[in-house]
């Protein structure tokens, strides 16, 4: 079984005239190579997306999360979907002792709803365990 083919990108340059004008960048994978990665990526992203933009990035070969509330974070990074959920993790339980204003959590007992300002909801969500 022949593997996916690979991409080249030419800019503008005309056909077959790239290597005179512009840099040819040759991409050595396919879309459908990371689909697992990027489903990975959408889970994270809707167990998450109150707070967080969750996104792969193949270039980089790794998941991306970006911050959405009012603290100041870099963006946070792993090649696993279960590392990057463990920096999410570990990021939101710091925010919340460093920057306790910057995000709110449901106070019923059970209920995963987090957002960056106190909002009703119904009905309240399984937690994160249920999700898998």
């Amino acid at each position: 079984m022949r593997g996916p083919k690979l991409g080249v990108y030419q800019g503008s340059a005309a056909k077959g005239e790239a290597h005179n004008r512009e840099a040819v960048i040759i991409v050595g994978w396919h879309v459908s190579v990371d689909r697992a990665q990027y489903a990975a990526a959408e889970r994270l992203h809707r167990r998450h997306h109150r707070l967080w933009w969750v996104m792969w990035a193949p270039g980089a070969r790794r998941f991306f999360a970006f911050y959405q509330g009012d603290a100041d974070l870099d963006p946070l990074s792993d090649p696993s979907p279960d590392g990057l959920e463990a920096r999410i993790r570990r990021a939101q339980t710091v925010i919340a002792r460093t920057h306790p204003a910057s995000y709110w959590r449901c106070p019923r007992s059970g209920c995963a709803w987090t957002s960056i300002n106190p909002d009703v909801h119904s009905p309240c969500p399984l937690p994160p365990h249920a999700y898998r």
